[in-house]
């Protein structure tokens, strides 16, 4: 295991949580892990001006006047300390992170301390080494941590005392630490790697898909387009981590527009037209509104067809005014794109999804055509649709896909298997589209 040459940040509130972090540190330095040691406590938990139980290398004063001036107000009391702690370890951790000057962030509390470094949490890009050991962790911590893929740590019983499972909890998160800080994650460069999104209901067309680009001597990350999969390949895009993007499962729109449980925002579909990027749109799934279990789906859509796709997850038809207004969402957005020329909309006419094939319970060709029509109304004519005559699963519309996805993305790969394109397009066809 290779030992990290900077240090680890350790942020706790140590009016409180002083015990606990010795342990911490005890088990990071017996594993030759450098610590920088945060302090973010308010100084509630031992009273104005006392001794922390633990010297800190960054005082909780410092982080606060740090935090102060970011945000560009004065100094509170108690809990009113809080929004400047947390925006301070922010641009502190920010700071040190662009530096190279640390290898991770691992941080300790309940409840307040859990907000407090929260900020820094979200913050960090995909692939920073990020821990979190809260008592809060049981609870919905979306709004906590974000997308990112971060470490979540349950300690069972609070930080108070001496038992013998709190300290194997946390002798356990300084090791998993110390080992996660050791294989640092290193995006590779000689390879673009290409956002592409999924769901079950999608899932041929995004094999095929994959398989193409890979053939392209492409990297491929794959994005589960529940919510967070679609937020966290936005956030990705905005960090720079992604080349390119077949956005082919857009469901998260339908939940959006229609009050589904799945929306990953308002801003959906934003991230990589504002970036320039390669981007080549379908509709995939968005004939599908998501809810929870059964009891949840409003009432006034009862007499829509569902299917149970689990015990947590209920699938509604959605409408023909829902698809419009899906249709709508796509060309406000597109119509922002910063380079047009490198944005295609490829459109299936047989279906969006495994759902409303023929045959199938969501099968509704009206619904679905009524997306077409008013995305031809409403889509600026610098952007070309192309419409495939195949259903979203079908292996054409896949090859159309590939098809557009080279007409705007010209990537030279040094991996790539020189001959792959050129029998990748022999099979998917060379058909291009024209403006509309």
């Amino acid at each position: 295991m290779t030992t990290p040459s900077a240090p680890l940040v350790v942020a706790a509130t140590l009016d409180t949580k002083g015990p606990a972090v010795r342990v911490l540190l005890d088990e990071l330095r017996r594993r030759h892990c450098p610590v920088l040691l945060i302090d973010t406590g308010t100084g509630a938990g031992l009273g104005p001006g006392a001794p922390r139980a633990v010297a800190s290398d960054i005082t909780a004063d410092q982080v606060e006047q740090r935090g102060l001036a970011v945000l560009g107000s004065v100094q509170g009391s108690g809990r009113d300390r809080l929004p400047a702690l947390g925006a301070g370890l922010a641009a502190i951790v920010d700071d040190l992170r662009h530096a190279h000057g640390i290898s991770g962030l691992l941080a300790i509390g309940g409840g307040t301390g859990a907000s407090i470094a929260a900020p820094a949490i979200r913050r960090a890009p995909v692939g920073f080494p990020r821990m979190l050991v809260s008592t809060g962790v049981t609870d919905d911590v979306s709004a906590l941590v974000g997308v990112g893929d971060i470490h979540l740590v349950q300690p069972v019983v609070d930080f108070h005392g001496d038992s013998d499972l709190l300290e194997v909890v946390l002798r356990r998160a300084a090791a998993a630490m110390a080992a996660v800080v050791s294989l640092p994650y290193r995006p590779t460069t000689d390879r673009p790697q290409v956002g592409v999104t999924s769901f079950g209901v999608t899932e041929a067309a995004v094999a095929r898909v994959v398989t193409g680009l890979e053939r392209r001597g492409l990297r491929v990350c794959v994005f589960h387009a529940r919510g967070s999969g679609g937020r966290a390949m936005e956030a990705m895009i905005d960090q720079g981590a992604l080349s390119a993007v077949i956005d082919l499962t857009t469901t998260e729109v339908t939940d959006e527009v229609a009050g589904g449980a799945r929306s990953a925002g308002p801003r959906r579909l934003e991230a990589a037209l504002r970036a320039g990027i390669p981007c080549v749109l379908a509709p995939g799934a968005i004939d599908v509104i998501n809810y929870g279990p059964p009891e949840t789906v409003p009432a006034e859509l009862a007499g829509r067809a569902t299917v149970r796709h689990s015990p947590t997850t209920t699938l509604v038809r959605a409408s023909a005014a829902d698809s419009e207004a899906v249709a709508e969402y796509f060309a406000a957005r597109i119509g922002l794109a910063r380079h047009p020329e490198r944005v295609r909309v490829v459109v299936p006419s047989r279906g969006f999804s495994a759902l409303d094939a023929t045959g199938q319970p969501f099968f509704d060709p009206v619904a679905d055509g009524a997306f077409t029509v008013r995305l031809r109304r409403a889509l600026p004519g610098t952007v070309p649709i192309r419409e495939v005559d195949a259903h979203l699963t079908d292996e054409t519309f896949a090859a159309a896909v590939l098809a557009e996805f080279d007409t705007v993305a010209d990537f030279s790969c040094g991996t790539a298997d020189t001959g792959g394109r050129a029998a990748t397009a022999a099979t998917e066809g060379t058909e291009r589209s024209e403006p509309t």
